[in-house]
Protein backbone atom coordinates (compact mmCIF):
# COMPACT_ATOMS: atom_id res chain seq x y z
CA UNK A 1 0.00 0.00 0.00
CA UNK A 2 1.86 3.04 -1.80
CA UNK A 3 1.12 6.37 0.61
CA UNK A 4 1.78 9.90 -0.16
CA UNK A 5 2.29 13.18 1.48
CA UNK A 6 1.75 16.73 -0.25
CA UNK A 7 2.24 19.90 2.36
CA UNK A 8 1.11 23.10 1.59
CA UNK A 9 1.15 26.82 3.10
CA UNK A 10 -1.87 28.02 4.87
CA UNK A 11 -2.82 31.99 4.07
CA UNK A 12 -1.63 34.45 7.02
CA UNK A 13 -4.96 35.49 8.80
CA UNK A 14 -7.44 33.51 6.59
CA UNK A 15 -8.67 31.72 9.42
CA UNK A 16 -11.93 32.98 10.82
CA UNK A 17 -12.03 33.23 14.71
CA UNK A 18 -15.37 32.70 15.11
CA UNK A 19 -15.58 29.63 13.52
CA UNK A 20 -12.27 27.83 13.07
CA UNK A 21 -13.21 27.68 9.14
CA UNK A 22 -9.81 28.70 7.37
CA UNK A 23 -9.63 27.96 3.21
CA UNK A 24 -7.64 25.26 1.88
CA UNK A 25 -5.28 23.70 -0.53
CA UNK A 26 -4.77 20.27 -0.19
CA UNK A 27 -3.13 18.86 -3.54
CA UNK A 28 -2.30 19.98 -6.80
CA UNK A 29 -1.16 17.91 -10.17
CA UNK A 30 2.34 19.06 -10.69
CA UNK A 31 5.05 17.17 -10.32
CA UNK A 32 6.55 16.90 -6.70
CA UNK A 33 10.44 17.00 -5.83
CA UNK A 34 9.73 13.53 -4.65
CA UNK A 35 9.19 13.02 -8.69
CA UNK A 36 5.60 11.68 -8.08
CA UNK A 37 2.37 12.93 -9.56
CA UNK A 38 -1.35 12.78 -8.16
CA UNK A 39 -4.22 12.75 -10.51
CA UNK A 40 -6.63 15.16 -9.34
CA UNK A 41 -9.33 13.85 -11.26
CA UNK A 42 -8.91 10.25 -9.58
CA UNK A 43 -9.17 11.76 -6.12
CA UNK A 44 -11.77 10.08 -3.39
CA UNK A 45 -11.91 11.96 -0.56
CA UNK A 46 -14.41 11.87 2.15
CA UNK A 47 -16.98 14.27 2.69
CA UNK A 48 -15.65 15.07 6.47
CA UNK A 49 -11.86 13.94 6.83
CA UNK A 50 -10.08 14.23 9.98
CA UNK A 51 -7.89 17.10 10.46
CA UNK A 52 -4.74 16.41 12.58
CA UNK A 53 -1.97 17.05 14.14
CA UNK A 54 1.21 16.02 12.90
CA UNK A 55 -0.11 13.11 11.34
CA UNK A 56 -0.66 11.57 15.09
CA UNK A 57 -2.84 8.42 15.38
CA UNK A 58 -4.89 9.74 18.16
CA UNK A 59 -7.83 11.00 19.24
CA UNK A 60 -6.38 13.62 21.48
CA UNK A 61 -4.08 15.21 18.67
CA UNK A 62 -7.80 15.83 16.53
CA UNK A 63 -7.97 19.51 15.96
CA UNK A 64 -11.27 19.10 14.13
CA UNK A 65 -12.24 18.55 10.38
CA UNK A 66 -11.57 18.80 6.95
CA UNK A 67 -14.87 19.52 4.73
CA UNK A 68 -16.18 20.91 1.10
CA UNK A 69 -13.20 19.18 -0.55
CA UNK A 70 -13.51 19.69 -4.45
CA UNK A 71 -11.60 20.64 -7.44
CA UNK A 72 -10.18 23.54 -8.94
CA UNK A 73 -7.43 25.44 -10.86
CA UNK A 74 -4.37 27.18 -9.62
CA UNK A 75 -2.28 28.68 -12.11
CA UNK A 76 -3.19 26.20 -15.00
CA UNK A 77 -3.14 22.85 -12.61
CA UNK A 78 -5.99 21.15 -11.34
CA UNK A 79 -5.94 21.47 -7.55
CA UNK A 80 -7.76 19.86 -5.04
CA UNK A 81 -9.33 22.86 -2.48
CA UNK A 82 -11.18 21.89 0.68
CA UNK A 83 -11.76 24.17 3.97
CA UNK A 84 -10.28 23.19 7.23
CA UNK A 85 -12.30 23.66 10.66
CA UNK A 86 -10.68 23.87 13.76
CA UNK A 87 -13.40 23.24 16.77
CA UNK A 88 -13.05 26.43 18.88
CA UNK A 89 -15.65 25.32 21.44
CA UNK A 90 -15.37 22.44 24.60
CA UNK A 91 -13.63 23.23 27.60
CA UNK A 92 -10.58 21.64 29.28
CA UNK A 93 -7.00 21.36 28.44
CA UNK A 94 -7.40 20.25 24.99
CA UNK A 95 -9.72 22.89 23.90
CA UNK A 96 -7.76 25.38 24.92
CA UNK A 97 -4.92 24.37 22.77
CA UNK A 98 -7.14 24.31 19.52
CA UNK A 99 -7.80 27.97 20.49
CA UNK A 100 -4.31 28.79 21.46
CA UNK A 101 -3.23 27.12 17.90
CA UNK A 102 -6.21 28.74 16.15
CA UNK A 103 -4.78 32.03 17.04
CA UNK A 104 -1.10 31.09 15.98
CA UNK A 105 -2.22 30.16 12.57
CA UNK A 106 -4.10 33.02 12.22
CA UNK A 107 -0.66 35.06 13.24
CA UNK A 108 0.84 33.38 10.68
CA UNK A 109 3.64 31.99 13.14
CA UNK A 110 2.17 28.15 12.35
CA UNK A 111 1.20 28.02 8.31
CA UNK A 112 1.26 24.69 6.89
CA UNK A 113 -0.88 21.96 6.20
CA UNK A 114 -0.28 18.47 4.82
CA UNK A 115 -2.23 15.82 2.90
CA UNK A 116 -1.80 12.41 3.87
CA UNK A 117 -3.46 9.68 1.01
CA UNK A 118 -3.14 6.70 0.00
CA UNK A 119 -2.73 4.78 -3.56
CA UNK A 120 -5.69 2.48 -5.19
CA UNK A 121 -4.20 2.61 -8.40
CA UNK A 122 -0.68 3.47 -8.53
CA UNK A 123 1.86 3.06 -11.55
CA UNK A 124 5.66 3.75 -11.96
CA UNK A 125 5.99 6.89 -14.81
CA UNK A 126 8.19 4.47 -16.72
CA UNK A 127 5.69 2.31 -17.04
CA UNK A 128 2.94 4.56 -18.56
CA UNK A 129 2.72 4.93 -22.00
CA UNK A 130 5.03 7.25 -23.95
CA UNK A 131 2.15 9.98 -25.08
CA UNK A 132 1.10 10.68 -21.26
CA UNK A 133 2.19 13.37 -19.79
CA UNK A 134 3.57 12.03 -16.67
CA UNK A 135 5.92 9.47 -18.72
CA UNK A 136 9.70 8.90 -17.91
CA UNK A 137 12.30 7.30 -20.09
CA UNK A 138 13.72 4.22 -18.06
CA UNK A 139 17.52 6.24 -18.41
CA UNK A 140 15.94 9.71 -16.84
CA UNK A 141 19.46 10.75 -15.11
CA UNK A 142 16.96 12.36 -12.40
CA UNK A 143 16.48 9.28 -10.26
CA UNK A 144 13.31 11.31 -8.31
CA UNK A 145 11.45 11.54 -12.16
CA UNK A 146 12.78 7.52 -12.74
CA UNK A 147 11.72 5.81 -10.10
CA UNK A 148 8.60 8.82 -9.41
CA UNK A 149 5.24 6.93 -9.47
CA UNK A 150 1.62 8.42 -10.76
CA UNK A 151 -1.25 8.04 -8.12
CA UNK A 152 -4.32 7.79 -11.07
CA UNK A 153 -6.59 6.72 -7.84
CA UNK A 154 -6.34 7.71 -4.27
CA UNK A 155 -8.15 8.28 -1.39
CA UNK A 156 -7.44 10.76 1.92
CA UNK A 157 -6.93 9.46 5.37
CA UNK A 158 -6.21 12.96 6.98
CA UNK A 159 -4.73 16.53 6.96
CA UNK A 160 -2.70 17.28 9.51
CA UNK A 161 -1.43 21.26 10.97
CA UNK A 162 1.93 20.42 10.70
CA UNK A 163 5.01 22.62 12.48
CA UNK A 164 7.56 22.38 10.01
CA UNK A 165 7.89 25.54 8.29
CA UNK A 166 7.10 27.86 11.54
CA UNK A 167 8.33 30.47 13.27
CA UNK A 168 10.59 29.07 15.91
CA UNK A 169 10.59 32.27 17.76
CA UNK A 170 7.36 33.13 18.06
CA UNK A 171 6.42 29.92 19.19
CA UNK A 172 8.71 29.95 22.05
CA UNK A 173 7.61 32.91 22.73
CA UNK A 174 3.78 31.45 23.19
CA UNK A 175 5.18 29.21 25.65
CA UNK A 176 6.57 31.47 27.57
CA UNK A 177 3.19 33.60 27.63
CA UNK A 178 0.72 30.55 28.21
CA UNK A 179 0.63 28.36 31.43
CA UNK A 180 -0.31 24.71 32.27
CA UNK A 181 -1.09 22.33 29.26
CA UNK A 182 -0.71 25.14 26.81
CA UNK A 183 2.27 26.05 27.93
CA UNK A 184 3.47 22.03 27.55
CA UNK A 185 1.76 22.04 24.18
CA UNK A 186 4.15 24.49 23.08
CA UNK A 187 7.08 23.72 23.99
CA UNK A 188 7.02 20.25 22.76
CA UNK A 189 6.08 22.38 19.22
CA UNK A 190 9.27 24.05 19.30
CA UNK A 191 11.43 22.88 16.36
CA UNK A 192 15.01 20.96 17.14
CA UNK A 193 17.97 22.18 16.59
CA UNK A 194 19.24 20.02 13.67
CA UNK A 195 23.47 19.39 12.67
CA UNK A 196 24.41 20.63 9.58
CA UNK A 197 24.75 17.27 7.36
CA UNK A 198 25.24 16.40 3.69
CA UNK A 199 21.87 15.86 2.06
CA UNK A 200 22.43 15.45 -1.32
CA UNK A 201 21.56 12.16 -1.84
CA UNK A 202 18.94 11.89 0.17
CA UNK A 203 16.38 12.06 -2.35
CA UNK A 204 18.34 9.23 -3.98
CA UNK A 205 17.80 6.81 -1.29
CA UNK A 206 14.05 7.47 -0.84
CA UNK A 207 13.90 6.53 -4.58
CA UNK A 208 15.54 3.64 -4.20
CA UNK A 209 13.26 2.76 -1.07
CA UNK A 210 10.09 3.13 -3.23
CA UNK A 211 11.44 0.91 -6.05
CA UNK A 212 12.69 -1.71 -3.78
CA UNK A 213 9.23 -1.15 -2.20
CA UNK A 214 7.31 -2.05 -5.16
CA UNK A 215 9.83 -5.40 -5.66
CA UNK A 216 7.85 -8.69 -5.05
CA UNK A 217 8.63 -10.61 -2.29
CA UNK A 218 10.60 -7.45 -0.43
CA UNK A 219 8.45 -5.76 2.99
CA UNK A 220 8.44 -1.85 3.26
CA UNK A 221 11.55 -2.61 6.06
CA UNK A 222 13.64 -4.66 3.95
CA UNK A 223 13.30 -2.01 1.19
CA UNK A 224 14.23 0.23 3.96
CA UNK A 225 17.13 -1.34 5.20
CA UNK A 226 18.78 -2.15 1.64
CA UNK A 227 18.43 1.58 0.58
CA UNK A 228 20.22 2.59 3.73
CA UNK A 229 23.23 0.81 2.61
CA UNK A 230 24.12 3.27 0.23
CA UNK A 231 24.46 5.85 2.59
CA UNK A 232 26.35 3.21 4.90
CA UNK A 233 28.72 2.28 2.19
CA UNK A 234 29.02 5.95 1.03
CA UNK A 235 29.32 8.64 3.82
CA UNK A 236 32.79 8.28 4.63
CA UNK A 237 33.49 8.56 8.68
CA UNK A 238 34.72 11.48 10.49
CA UNK A 239 37.52 9.32 11.86
CA UNK A 240 38.20 8.36 8.38
CA UNK A 241 38.36 12.17 7.22
CA UNK A 242 40.91 12.69 9.91
CA UNK A 243 43.23 9.24 9.32
CA UNK A 244 43.27 9.99 5.79
CA UNK A 245 43.40 13.50 5.18
CA UNK A 246 42.57 14.76 1.51
CA UNK A 247 46.10 16.14 0.67
CA UNK A 248 46.68 19.80 -0.59
CA UNK A 249 49.40 18.86 -3.04
CA UNK A 250 49.91 19.41 -6.93
CA UNK A 251 49.77 16.64 -9.76
CA UNK A 252 53.64 16.39 -10.18
CA UNK A 253 54.57 16.61 -6.72
CA UNK A 254 52.18 14.01 -6.52
CA UNK A 255 54.09 12.03 -9.02
CA UNK A 256 57.88 12.72 -7.16
CA UNK A 257 55.85 10.82 -4.03
CA UNK A 258 55.06 8.19 -6.57
CA UNK A 259 58.65 7.89 -7.44
CA UNK A 260 60.45 8.14 -4.74
CA UNK A 261 58.60 5.36 -2.82
CA UNK A 262 58.74 3.38 -6.05
CA UNK A 263 62.92 4.07 -5.64
CA UNK A 264 63.07 3.49 -2.00
CA UNK A 265 61.08 0.18 -2.45
CA UNK A 266 63.36 -1.12 -5.39
CA UNK A 267 66.36 0.04 -2.80
CA UNK A 268 65.15 -2.36 -0.54
CA UNK A 269 64.40 -5.52 -2.73
CA UNK A 270 67.74 -5.08 -4.30
CA UNK A 271 69.63 -4.88 -0.90
CA UNK A 272 67.56 -7.89 0.35
CA UNK A 273 68.36 -10.11 -2.84
CA UNK A 274 71.98 -8.81 -2.39
CA UNK A 275 72.09 -10.04 1.46
CA UNK A 276 70.56 -13.44 0.25
CA UNK A 277 73.27 -14.17 -2.57
CA UNK A 278 76.06 -13.43 -0.38
CA UNK A 279 74.68 -15.62 2.37
CA UNK A 280 74.27 -18.25 -0.43
CA UNK A 281 78.12 -17.90 -1.86
CA UNK A 282 79.39 -18.15 1.85
CA UNK A 283 77.81 -21.31 2.34
CA UNK A 284 78.87 -22.34 -1.24
CA UNK A 285 82.17 -21.33 0.06
CA UNK A 286 81.95 -23.44 3.39
CA UNK A 287 81.59 -26.58 1.69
Amino acid sequence: MQTVERTFEIERGSIDMETGEFPLVLATQGEASDGNILNIRGANIPERMPLQLNHANSPTETLGSILSTRQAQKNGLPVLRATGQIELTGEGPLADIRRDLAHMISAGHIGAMSLRAVGDKVTPRTDLPKDHFAFVERDEPNLNKRFGLFFERFTGLEGSIVALPADKGAIIGRAQETEGPVKEFWESMIPEEMPEQDTSDIEDVRSLERFLGEMPGISRKEAKRLASIKTETTQPSRDAEEQYPEPDLTVEEIREIVRGEFTNTMTDIRDEVSDILNDALGKVRVR
